[in-house]
C-alpha cells in the first residue's frame, strides 16, 4: 500500500491511529494497521475497488434499479454504479499478452 497508495495510507493511520509519522512505527506494525483499516477507509475503498462509501455506492445501485424501472424498454441508461468503480466490468483494462519476446519489442517500438 505504501508504494501505490502513499498519501491515502498516510491520510488513514492520522485519522484512524493518530500515527502522524508513520517511519516511527515498526514495519510489521504498520502491515497490520494498514490491513485492518475498515472497508470505508480511503485504503479500504481501494482495496474494495470503489471510488466512495459504501452508503454512496448503495444509493449509485439504487438508482440503476430505479430507472431500469422507469425507462422505457428501448433505452438502457447508464450505470450511475460502475461509474463509481475504480475498474469497472464493462471496460477493457489495458493488459497484453505476448507469446515472445520479440512479440513484445514489436509492441514496444509501435507505441513510440
Amino acid at each position: 500500500m505504501l508504494a501505490h497508495h502513499r498519501n491515502e495510507l498516510i491520510c488513514d493511520l492520522a485519522e484512524y491511529y493518530h500515527i502522524l509519522d508513520y517511519r516511527r512505527v515498526p514495519g510489521r506494525t504498520l502491515g497490520i494497521l494498514a490491513v485492518g483499516l475498515r472497508a470505508d477507509s480511503r485504503v479500504g475503498r481501494i482495496r474494495e475497488g470503489i471510488k466512495e462509501s459504501p452508503e454512496t455506492m448503495m444509493l449509485a445501485r439504487i438508482v440503476d434499479i430505479l430507472s431500469q424501472v422507469f425507462t422505457s424498454d428501448n433505452e438502457t441508461p447508464k450505470s450511475v454504479y460502475n461509474t463509481l468503480l475504480i475498474n469497472p466490468t464493462g471496460n477493457k483494462d489495458n493488459t497484453a499478452v505476448f507469446k515472445s519476446g520479440a512479440d513484445f519489442e514489436a509492441a514496444w517500438n509501435k507505441k513510440r
